[in-house]
């Protein structure tokens, strides 16, 4: 009798223990790894001396066509701009992106006017885009900074200019991709939550 009563108090003991360390477990849970847009660092000046391998850039890309479209129309193009003269030339008609200055690689975000069936919805499809663009960088390591062409007219007809595209081809966005340079000032996505600016079921 005095083993059963023996027993069963060493078996509530251990269903305590056990309770306790799955308690602590939860208390001291780590906060999740946040990877995706969180890992993107942003620099405005790159280092000359490093390209993005040829691997790196189609699994990039990858990311871009696997990115939603507007009634899966599937309108967007890229341009990848490596030549020295050519970013040059982006950079003429782009005056304020000093980050041209030093880049080695250039994704130029298009539609086809072509294929695209809500042509109002044509920024959306490259602003997503550009953004697969960035966050699989970020993944694989890489800085990024993105800057506006359309609608700033001067802005595109230089874009089509310089790349040669077509009057169907509209670029909407060109994003930097490179190693920063040592020296550069770089910056990491800020995580910039805010209680106020949710709304459930309404406003």
């Amino acid at each position: 009798m005095i083993q059963k009563i023996i027993c069963a108090v060493c078996a509530a003991a251990a269903l305590v223990c056990v309770s306790c360390v799955k308690k602590v477990q939860a208390e001291t849970k780590p906060e999740p790894r946040k990877n995706g847009i969180f890992s993107r660092i942003t620099a405005r000046v790159y280092d000359t001396r490093k390209q993005v391998s040829d691997a790196d850039l189609r699994l990039i890309l990858q990311a871009a066509f696997a990115s939603p479209t507007a009634d899966d129309s599937r309108s967007t193009e890229f341009i990848i701009v490596q030549d020295g003269n050519k970013i040059t030339g982006l950079k003429e008609g782009n005056p304020y992106a000093s980050q041209l200055n030093t880049a080695q690689t250039v994704i130029v975000v298009a539609i086809n006017e072509k294929i695209i069936r809500h042509r109002d919805l044509a920024a959306l499809d490259a602003g997503i885009a550009a953004q697969s663009i960035m966050v699989q960088a970020a993944e694989l390591g890489y800085a990024t900074v993105p800057m506006s062409i359309a609608p700033q007219t001067v802005r595109v007809a230089n874009t089509r200019k310089v790349l040669n595209l077509p009057e169907y081809v509209t670029p909407h966005i060109m994003i930097v991709i490179g190693f920063a340079a040592p020296d550069a000032l770089t910056s990491a996505s800020t995580d910039y939550w805010n209680d106020s600016k949710i709304h459930k079921n309404g406003w």
